[in-house]
């Protein structure tokens, strides 16, 4: 597929999608072919989104995590199958001993999720029994699952689990004996080049990175600093800028990250979710479009990205409203085939 297919949509995207807040992005070998920055980074001061602000991608962060366990795995510190109990010690004493962390990869632990989205939808409205200023790390949730029991048998359907990547963000605190941030940030961001991406505390924020908001009923606004946890850390909460994720997928793809034998590890689809789509290991894989793709909505954050392999393209729709990505992708996709 020609490249001006991709940036012909791009306009499309930018010309439907009204009132879009954030930053849309088609890049080719690493270099952004099409840019388009829109709405304010702070409302209160005006300041305007630019091309290289820094946002959350809320489940983005998910394959960051995945990508820290398999470095993990090469450097033979913890296995695929290695018993998620035995890596975290007395942490979680009704977790069954035989789910794995290819289990919590893949979404198929059976565990009890801390937000279950399904039974939590409005994520305006979603807290814990923890203050969110408390949780600077995976670790900290720990004392919110040491009594949530098993739903299902390990190694049974795909159910989507927010808490299962909180546990590997845990784990790879406690196998590397490092801050889960500080490892990613050294083991997955330095080796893709990703060197304005990060676990930006709420109340230290570096420059150039966008508030996230939630628009109300009435017109107003309110930033989404008490809807999340003060820093980032294994379900979701990394911040980026598309430049970064255009130079991650290639990085990834290519085996710079991991080892190319991973690489192909994770893109392998591990469960079937539709006749189109499958889950590889922190990833989502569309066969129809051939391409793979990591999407994240929270509030005060929307984002889509992919990755078209055969083109060596790579799309970020990525914005600080909550589900603010949605309508930008929706007019961009029904441009390319394989829409449906």
């Amino acid at each position: 597929m020609e490249l001006s297919r991709y940036t012909d949509a791009a306009e499309e995207a930018v010309a439907t999608a009204s009132g879009f807040s954030g930053v849309i992005s088609v890049a080719q070998g690493g270099e952004q072919a099409f840019l388009h920055a829109a709405g304010a980074a702070d409302r209160a001061e005006a300041r305007p989104i630019a091309a290289d602000t820094r946002m959350g991608i809320a489940s983005g962060t998910k394959l960051f995590t995945a990508l820290g366990a398999m470095r993990l795995i090469e450097k033979g510190r913890v296995g695929l199958d290695s018993s998620v109990v035995d890596l975290l010690p007395g942490a979680l004493p009704r977790m069954d001993r035989d789910v794995t962390v290819r289990h919590l990869l893949t979404h198929t632990s059976g565990f009890t999720d801390y937000y279950n989205e399904a039974e939590n939808p409005d994520a305006d409205e979603f807290f814990v029994d923890i203050p969110w200023y408390r949780l600077e790390s995976p670790s900290d949730y720990l004392p919110l699952m040491e009594e949530y029991p098993m739903l299902t048998r390990p190694g049974g359907p795909f159910v989507y689990n927010n808490g299962g990547f909180v546990i590997l963000g845990a784990a790879i605190e406690e196998v590397s004996g490092e801050a889960y941030r500080t490892f990613v940030e050294r083991e997955v961001l330095a080796r893709a080049g990703m060197r304005h991406s990060g676990f930006f505390a709420f109340n230290q924020l570096p420059a150039n990175t966008a508030a996230g908001y939630i628009d109300l009923p009435d017109g107003s606004w309110k930033t989404n600093i008490y809807n999340l946890p003060i820093r980032g850390g294994g379900d979701g909460g990394m911040f980026t800028t598309t430049a970064d994720l255009a130079a991650f997928w290639p990085a990834f793809v290519s085996g710079r990250i991991v080892s190319p034998v991973t690489a192909k590890e994770m893109l392998s689809p591990h469960v079937r979710l539709s006749d189109h789509t499958a889950y590889g290991l922190g990833v989502y894989l569309d066969s129809a479009r051939e391409c793979c793709l990591i999407v994240g909505s929270d509030a005060g954050v929307g984002f889509d990205s992919r990755y078209f392999a055969d083109d060596d393209v790579s799309i970020t729709i990525i914005s600080n409203t909550t589900d603010g990505a949605e309508p930008a992708s929706e007019a961009f996709y029904s441009r390319l085939p394989g829409d449906g």
